[in-house]
C-alpha cells in the first residue's frame, strides 16, 4: 500500500545544488547492490525532481506501492564542482514494503561531521498511509514505526533515521476534489498568418465547411475570414509558419424561410457576414514595366480569394476602390491588372508576369571601371540573403555607391561574369531584387536586413 514519507535533517554541501528522488522495486541486492552511482534497477519518481536546497526537508513525499529503496541523487552531476561518484555519497533508505512490528528503538546519538562541498546528510521520518483506514471504534490503537536502516554510500559518515509513532486515524469523511475544466482551443479563428516560400495556390476550408482558394505571392500573407483551425495548406504554393489566432468565429447560417401555408410570410432576411479585409502589399503603375520596376509600396484590401473578378481597394473600408487602368505587382512579378473594361472600379480583369528581358548577343565589350563591393550576400528570399551577408561576399557593379539604383549590373568577378541565379542581393547597405537571368537591379526590396 503507498505511503507517505518526510524529509527531515539533510546537510547539504556547497556544491549540491539540487536533488532528485529514485525509487526501486527490485529485491533488496538488485536495489542496494552495484557501485554507488548504478541506477539500474532504479526510476525516477514522478514531481521530485530538481528539488533545491531549500527545499528538502520537511518535505513530503509519497512512494509507490512495491518501493523498497529510495536513493537521493544531487541533480548537478558533474557541474558547479561535483562528479559522479567520487566527491559525493549517495544515501539509500531502505524502506520495506510491509512495515514489521519491532520495540521502539533507542536513539544513539551520532556525531555531525562537516560535510564536504560534494555530500550530504539525512533523516528521513515515516508519515500516514495516502489513504486513511476508518475502524470501527474511533479509539486511536498505537502502530509501532517500522524500523528504518539508511545505508549511506562513501566515506564520510552514516545518517541516523528519527524513528516516530503513529496512530490509526479515526474514520473522516474523503473530499472529492472538483476537477479543473481545460481549456478547450476553438474551432475556427478570424485570422491566420503564413509565409510562402514559392508563390501559388492556397487553400483553406471556412467555418461554413465551404472549401475556399486563392493564388498568394511570395512573403508574408494574412487571411482574415472565420477559417477552420488545421485546413490551411498550399495547393500550388509552398507554405510554413503557419499561425492561427485565438479569436474564435462561427459559421453564419440563413435562417429558413418557413413555407407559405396560405397567409403571405414576411420572410427572415439572410443575415450578411461581414467581410474581413486582406491586405496585399504591391507596386503600381500605370503600365505594366512602370509596375515591375516601381521600388514604392502600396497597401490594397481585398475579401476571399486572390483571382479575377476580385475587386481592389485603396483602405479596409472598402470606400475607396483601385481605379483602372491600373497594374499592382506583387514580389513575385505577379501582376493583377485593374483595366478599363472593368464593369466596377478596382476589379481584377486579368492576372500577368513582369516581363522577362532576353537579352542580345553582343561582342564582348572592354569592361569599364567597376566598383567593388565587400560584406554583401545573395539568395532567393530577402531573409535568406540577409543571412548569407555574414559569408562577406565581395562583388562588382558599374555604378559606384552614389550612382548605385534600378538597372544597374551586380557582377561576380571584373571579367565581368553578372550575378546570376539569384532573386535578391544585400550590396552598397541596402536589400535589392535583381534580374536572375541578367544581374540588372530591378528595385528596392521590401524587407531589408
Amino acid at each position: 500500500m503507498p505511503f507517505t514519507v518526510q524529509l527531515s535533517g539533510f546537510t547539504l554541501g556547497v556544491s549540491i545544488l539540487n536533488v532528485d528522488l529514485y525509487g526501486c522495486t527490485g529485491t533488496t541486492s538488485a536495489c542496494t547492490g552495484g557501485t554507488i552511482n548504478d541506477l539500474t534497477n532504479y526510476f525516477q519518481i514522478s514531481g521530485h525532481t530538481n528539488i533545491g536546497r531549500n527545499d528538502l526537508n520537511g518535505r513530503f513525499v509519497v512512494v509507490p506501492d512495491g518501493i523498497k529503496t529510495i536513493k537521493v541523487v544531487p541533480s548537478n552531476l558533474n557541474d558547479g564542482g561535483c562528479v559522479l561518484g567520487t566527491d559525493f555519497n549517495f544515501i539509500r533508505l531502505n524502506t520495506p514494503l510491509t512495515p514489521t512490528p519491532t520495540p521502539t528503538p533507542t536513539a544513539t546519538p551520532t556525531p555531525t561531521p562537516t560535510p564536504l562541498p560534494c555530500s550530504f546528510s539525512a533523516t528521513i521520518v515515516y508519515g500516514l498511509p495516502i489513504t486513511p483506514t476508518p475502524t470501527a471504534t474511533g479509539t486511536p490503537t498505537p502502530t509501532p514505526t517500522p524500523t528504518v536502516t539508511s545505508t549511506p554510500t562513501g566515506p564520510t559518515f552514516t545518517p541516523t533515521p528519527t524513528p516516530t509513532v503513529t496512530s490509526t486515524p479515526t474514520s473522516t469523511p474523503t473530499v472529492t476534489p472538483t476537477p479543473t475544466a481545460t481549456p478547450i482551443p476553438p474551432d475556427c479563428v478570424t485570422q491566420v498568418t503564413f509565409d510562402v516560400d514559392s508563390g501559388g495556390t492556397v487553400g483553406y476550408i471556412n467555418c461554413c465547411g465551404t472549401p475556399v482558394s486563392g493564388f498568394y505571392g511570395i512573403g508574408p500573407q494574412v487571411i482574415n475570414d472565420c477559417v477552420d483551425v488545421g485546413t490551411v495548406t498550399g495547393i500550388g504554393a509552398t507554405i510554413s509558419s503557419i499561425t492561427y489566432g485565438n479569436t474564435s468565429c462561427s459559421c453564419v447560417t440563413p435562417t429558413p424561410t418557413p413555407t407559405a401555408t396560405g397567409t403571405p410570410i414576411t420572410p427572415t432576411p439572410t443575415p450578411t457576414a461581414t467581410p474581413v479585409p486582406q491586405e496585399l502589399i504591391v507596386y503600381t503603375g500605370n503600365s505594366l514595366n512602370t509596375a515591375c520596376t516601381s521600388s514604392t509600396p502600396t497597401t490594397v484590401y481585398h475579401t476571399g480569394a486572390l483571382q479575377v473578378g476580385t475587386i481592389l481597394y485603396l483602405n479596409s473600408n472598402y470606400t475607396n476602390p483601385v481605379q483602372p487602368i491600373t497594374y499592382l505587382k506583387q514580389y513575385d512579378n505577379q501582376v493583377y491588372v485593374v483595366g478599363i473594361e472593368s464593369i466596377e472600379d478596382g476589379t481584377v480583369t486579368e492576372i500577368v508576369a513582369c516581363p522577362t528581358a532576353t537579352p542580345t548577343p553582343t561582342p564582348t565589350p572592354t569592361p569599364g571601371p567597376l566598383t567593388t563591393y565587400t560584406g554583401c550576400g545573395y539568395g532567393s528570399t530577402e531573409s535568406s540573403t540577409c543571412f548569407d551577408v555574414n559569408n562577406n561576399r565581395t562583388l562588382y557593379s558599374n555604378c559606384n555607391s552614389l550612382s548605385f539604383g534600378i538597372n544597374c549590373i551586380v557582377y561576380v568577378d571584373t571579367f565581368p561574369n553578372p550575378l546570376t541565379g539569384y532573386d535578391f542581393v544585400s550590396i552598397n547597405g541596402s536589400v535589392w531584387a535583381i534580374n536572375s537571368s541578367t544581374g540588372a537591379i530591378t528595385g528596392l526590396a521590401t524587407e531589408q536586413c
